[in-house]
Order: structure tokens, then sequence, then C-alpha cells
């Protein structure tokens, strides 16, 4: 049983690692809940607000090059509960 439930654990967390999924989310979805929608707001490399994107409602990260750990690249408010602190995903390296 203890074996089963690291595998389990490891499979959570390279299930969150690949989909962009948060803590809370796969906690939801084990549970049978909806995962929470995301109001997802795109930045410029610069920082600015990208205004060629428009926000969207995502329960994960919508934006594939939004990655990395550089720069801000977008940051999800979730709309269930807009108090909770916001999630920051940054860009990917320039090559």
């Amino acid at each position: 049983m203890k074996t089963n439930f690291k595998t389990l654990a490891l499979a959570v967390a390279l299930l969150a690692s690949v989909t962009g999924a948060f803590a809370s989310d796969i906690a939801n979805a084990i549970s049978g809940k909806k995962l929470a929608p995301y109001n997802w707001v795109k930045y410029n490399r610069d920082g600015s607000v990208d205004t060629t994107t428009p926000p969207q409602v995502s329960p994960t990260n919508p934006f594939t090059e939004c990655s990395g750990e550089e720069e801000i690249c977008a940051i999800g408010t979730d709309l269930a509960n807009p108090q909770a602190d916001p999630v920051i995903v940054r860009y990917e390296e320039l090559p």
C-alpha cells in the first residue's frame, strides 16, 4: 500500500508539471470536483500587458510559451476566490 501511495504521489506530481495544473486543482479533480477557472492575462517580456491577446478563462495555463523561469509571461487569478494568491507563470529562456 505504501508503494502504491508513493507511485500515486509521483504520478500526480508528473501530471501537474506536464499540464500546468496546480495543487488545489489536482486535489479537486481527485475528489471529483471541477477545476477552478482562472482568468489569465498575458504579458510581454518588457512587463507590459499584451493587448493583442485577450484575457482567457481556463483552469490551467493556456499559453504554451509560458512554461519557463524568465520574465513574467501571464498571471492567473482564481475566479472562484479572487483573494487567493495569483498564479504567475514565466517565459522560457530565449535561445
